[in-house]
């Protein structure tokens, strides 16, 4: 990713406090700009909230699909 210019990932996925997680963990630990899409992302309640509101704001930025949608596109 880098060799292509990449210094952002945006990430969605079906478990939050696991798959998304150690994935937006990975994507910091390596000097990426993490955006978690907040309505693009599941797992049980409690695991949810906790990714969300605990571990999320200190790995990246958290915003709705359609939040990091209209921020890309300002981009362009």
């Amino acid at each position: 990713m880098r060799d292509l210019g990449a210094t952002q990932v945006v990430l969605t996925g079906i478990s939050t406090s696991s798959g998304v997680e150690s994935t937006a963990r990975s994507a910091a630990d390596h000097g990426y700009h993490v955006v978690l899409a907040t309505d693009a992302i599941t797992d049980p309640d409690a695991a949810h909230r906790h990714s969300l509101g605990r571990v999320f704001p200190k790995l990246g930025e958290t915003a709705t699909t359609g939040e990091t949608l209209d921020m890309l596109e300002a981009t362009r």
